[in-house]
């Protein structure tokens, strides 16, 4: 099995997803709190994260479902698709960096509730998308 085989496998189990859900939080707090240490501490959780659970025993999680739908997604998406979807989110990520780098509470929440809200909205979307890619086969 490959690397990215095995990511992918082990990137499935909901943990996995809500634990990185949690991970961003934490991002967004070392970064207002100008803590280089701890910033670094959550890239390294970011990147490491698919690897520290076990595939999922049960393949009905939400999250799980919300997984194979973006891995399923990004296989077939062009850079247009892709563009579309994560355009914006990477655009407010950006302010909600300086945001949170410049310590502006009302920013940092708009930006921060948009960004999170553009991830779900994403996930839900995924979730659809593999619901409809199993129903037509």
């Amino acid at each position: 099995m490959s690397l990215k085989e095995l990511m992918w496998t082990r990137h499935r189990n909901p943990w996995s997803g809500w634990t990185r859900v949690l991970v961003g939080f934490a991002m967004g707090h070392a970064l207002w709190l100008h803590d280089w240490i701890y910033l670094a501490i959550t890239i390294v959780a970011v990147i490491t994260n698919p690897f520290w659970f076990p595939a999922p025993k049960r393949e009905d999680a939400w999250m799980t479902r919300a997984v194979d739908g973006e891995r399923l997604w990004l296989g077939q998406a062009d850079w247009l698709d892709k563009g579309v979807f994560f355009g914006p989110s990477a655009v407010m990520s950006l302010v909600l960096i300086w945001a949170l780098y410049h310590q502006d509470p009302i920013w940092s929440a708009l930006a921060g509730a948009t960004v999170v809200i553009h991830k779900f909205l994403f996930l839900f979307f995924c979730v659809r998308f593999v619901a409809n890619v199993n129903r037509l086969n």
